[in-house]
């Protein structure tokens, strides 16, 4: 078995390092206790322990559920709780004798790394589909570090407008990868292994780079783009790089905008793993002058004494609850419920995926002053928005 602690460098980086070794310590005296006397258990290094277990009478099931739950249990050091979790990996024999070590450590390794891109805080047994996901998602990071340095990518922009004239009040920052081999990809085709990867954080610096950038030069050349708002998604990564602020202002003061033209959008689920943290980096960020919102609103854990807490200016209502909206009396009280939570709070409300008139229409009447979707553009190159603001109206593109 390989365990793998999560996110630990977060946690020394937090504590420092003598505070980490401390935590590591607690940790490896936890795992001992589960060790028999015929099994052997070390740190391979940094944060990954192996334990090796002989023989076959050991209900391995059992026993991966109870580290985990042990590497779980709080640990206090000083005046300070932490909590972490683990990802472990197991691989076994099988009694072949002709299998090596180096080869079963593989093998655990490639079990443990599963757990880690399914989320963390699990274990997986090593199945060999394994070693085709491994060589896939290698050359799926290998072709986005390619993208990333010849540029291959482009943003499109999506018009958010206000529903009661059609007006262009707004665009929505939404990035492409121009494909040397596939041709123009959406990002359900390449965002999941960005995230997997880590290089959604250098490719979400780029694609806000380049927005404020688009941005400024709207501003500057076409009258209509005056008071024009870039929204631009947070990914959770990037969310949490220590960087973030720094990224953020660079992009602003580079790009010579107002910090008020620029939305930051972050999802629901996002701002639940740790609220006192997220507030934390939310107020840093409104403190910039930047605007927030909530993106996919509805859709996650949220409590109304968290949302209260958050210094967002808006709340997204998410297409769920818009594609019914026409015809459900469920969809639309649940937008309805979300319109009225946002006017308590003081928030403005933004539905997307407005595809009809009728959807359109019943949400100007529940209240809902601001919308995207196919009624009024899909998202389109820099030049086509260009054309919609010197027309001052978006274009109309069928759903």
């Amino acid at each position: 078995m390989l365990i793998d602690l999560d996110n630990f460098k977060d946690v020394n980086d937090d504590i420092g390092h003598s505070g980490g070794d401390e935590l590591l310590t607690v940790l490896a005296d936890r795992l001992r206790r589960r060790v028999r006397p015929q099994d052997t258990l070390a740190r391979l290094g940094g944060d990954e322990f192996a334990l090796l277990l002989e023989g076959s009478d050991v209900d391995t099931g059992a026993l991966v559920g109870h580290l985990l739950d042990d590497i779980r249990e709080p640990v206090r050091l000083g005046s300070r709780e932490l909590h972490l979790t683990a990802s472990i990996g197991s691989a076994h024999t099988g009694g072949e004798e002709s299998l090596q070590a180096d080869e079963l450590l593989r093998n655990a390794d490639l079990a443990m790394y599963a757990v880690k891109r399914a989320g963390r805080n699990g274990s997986a047994v090593f199945d060999p589909s394994m070693y085709a996901t491994v060589l896939y998602e290698a050359q799926q990071r290998a072709d986005l570090e390619e993208a990333l340095l010849d540029e291959q990518f482009t943003v499109h922009y999506q018009p958010v407008v206000d529903l009661a004239t059609a007006r262009l009040t707004g665009v929505e920052a939404l990035v492409r990868w121009n494909h040397p081999r596939e041709g123009l990809l959406g990002p359900g085709n390449f965002i999941h292994h960005a995230e997997i990867s880590g290089l959604i954080v250098p490719l979400g610096q780029w694609v806000l780079r380049q927005a404020c950038r688009q941005l400024a030069d709207w501003q500057r050349s076409i009258p209509a783009a005056g008071d024009l708002r870039m929204n631009v998604n947070l990914s959770a990564r990037q969310f949490q790089h220590p960087g973030l602020l720094d990224d953020v202002t660079a992009a602003i003061r580079d790009a010579g905008i107002a910090p008020e033209s620029l939305t930051l959008e972050i999802t629901e689920s996002m701002l639940m793993d740790d609220v006192d943290a997220a507030v934390g980096m939310l107020t840093a960020l409104r403190g910039l002058g930047v605007h927030l919102a909530i993106d996919d609103f509805g859709t996650g854990y949220s409590s109304l004494s968290y949302l209260q807490r958050l210094p967002v200016d808006t709340l997204k209502i998410d297409r769920s609850f818009v594609e019914h909206v026409d015809t459900s009396s469920d969809s639309s009280a649940l937008a309805g419920a979300v319109v009225d939570l946002a006017r308590a709070l003081g928030l403005r409300t933004v539905a997307e995926g407005i595809e009809t008139p009728a959807q359109r229409d019943t949400l100007r009447q529940l209240g809902c002053r601001s919308g995207q979707g196919f009624l009024f553009s899909k998202p389109v190159p820099a030049d086509r928005l260009s054309a919609m603001l010197r027309d001052e109206t978006p274009a109309r593109v069928p759903a």
